[in-house]
């Protein structure tokens, strides 16, 4: 399956890119005209809470070696 953005407008759809084959059936999803959220303010303190919320996962330090290791015995354990 692939997925082409595209333009519809009066009654056409008009697809922005070329495509490798020269007919297929399509499907046209159309957005829902719901109206946006506005943007909520933050407080300072709401912004801070957040803050501190995210910026644990930053400090992480990672051992690459250790990581890589991890990924080679769990690719080797899941083969069947």
């Amino acid at each position: 399956m692939l997925a082409v953005k595209g333009i519809y407008h009066d009654g056409q759809v008009v697809l922005k890119n070329k495509l490798p084959i020269k007919s297929a059936e399509v499907i046209v999803v159309f957005p829902d005209n719901e109206e946006q959220k506005k943007e909520t303010k933050l407080s300072e303190k709401m912004k801070r809470e957040l803050f501190e919320e995210f910026s644990g996962s930053v400090d992480r330090i990672i051992d690459i070696q250790a990581e890589k290791t991890e990924a080679l015995e769990e690719k080797y354990e899941s083969v069947d």
